[in-house]
């Protein structure tokens, strides 16, 4: 992954004019016409951006990181960024050591570059998305939640599944309350398919699996292909005992996500009660994509 740093560019604009004087007309006994002096229009120049050149020693990090970067050597990418964007607070060294954070699942770095960046600016919907991931995964959903709200308001792809599944290793206070706060956005943003499928995480390990499986119905109607809300429905479909069609559901999840090891390991795992065959076949697939598991 190439990680781009801005730097700032200066462009010239070169504004030329010319004229052409016409010939004088020849002179007649007839009176000029009366003209009134038009004034000269006001030719205001851009102005430009005021130069802040980076010192030596901020250059040397910044393609010392550059390198790392290329070659792979992440953690020594990220100290040299993580550096130069306490050093610089330049908006584009801070992002590019919250992608870096986040890639590598830094999650520490992540919050510290994602706050950092939020500083400057506060509405940009990368910066929330990865301070909503960071705090999610340190274990702090309701900090995470006005962060993923930014996300959904900037019409940016939001995640609230995610920030669910952190709540759910909380205890069961932070669950209600997270839940609860999570029905104030259902009224807000009744549309919101994140915002439903998040909902709905929680309803299914809160014993509401209707509730849950009503609300990911209704995600489905909108977004037939919704890997979190096709995710939920075919478990809430074998608790309750519906093998058959959370069979049929996986299968066409598996088809419109045919890379989602999770999906096709749940298939492999429900053909095993039905059609070793089948399972066969599946767990052969996932050998094949990957090697490790």
């Amino acid at each position: 992954m190439r990680l781009k740093y801005s730097c700032t560019l200066i462009l010239s604009l070169l504004l030329g004019a010319c004229s052409v004087t016409p010939e004088a007309p020849p002179q007649t006994n007839a009176p000029a016409p009366e003209t009134t002096p038009q004034p000269e229009p006001v030719v205001k120049t851009p102005e430009e951006p005021p130069l802040r050149p980076f010192p030596a020693d901020s250059v040397y990090d910044l393609l010392v990181a550059e390198f790392a970067t290329r070659r792979q050597q992440y953690d020594t990418a990220l100290g040299h960024y993580l550096y130069q964007a306490q050093q610089t607070r330049d908006a584009g060294v801070v992002a590019s050591a919250a992608r870096l954070a986040q890639f590598i699942n830094a999650e520490t770095a992540a919050l510290e570059a994602s706050e950092l960046w939020l500083e400057l600016e506060p509405e940009h919907p990368e910066a929330n998305f990865i301070a909503a991931s960071a705090l999610a995964r340190n274990g702090r959903p309701m900090e995470a939640l006005p962060h993923m709200v930014q996300v959904l308001e900037a019409g940016d792809e939001a995640n609230f599944a995610a920030i669910s599944a952190a709540a759910l290793s909380r205890s069961a206070k932070v669950q209600q309350e997270f839940t609860i706060a999570l029905e104030d956005l259902r009224q807000r943003y009744p549309q919101s398919p994140e915002v439903q499928t998040a909902l709905a995480l929680m309803y299914q390990y809160s014993q509401r699996a209707d509730e849950a499986l009503t609300l990911v119905n209704q995600v489905l109607i909108q977004e037939p292909a919704n890997l979190h809300a096709l995710l939920i429905q075919t478990q809430l479909l074998q608790q309750q005992g519906q093998f058959d069609q959370a069979r049929e559901r996986l299968k066409y999840a598996v088809d419109q996500h045919p890379h989602n090891k999770r999906l096709r390991l749940q298939l492999a795992t429900l053909l095993a009660k039905t059609d070793l065959h089948q399972a066969k076949a599946q767990y052969t697939v996932l050998s094949y994509q990957f090697p490790t598991i």
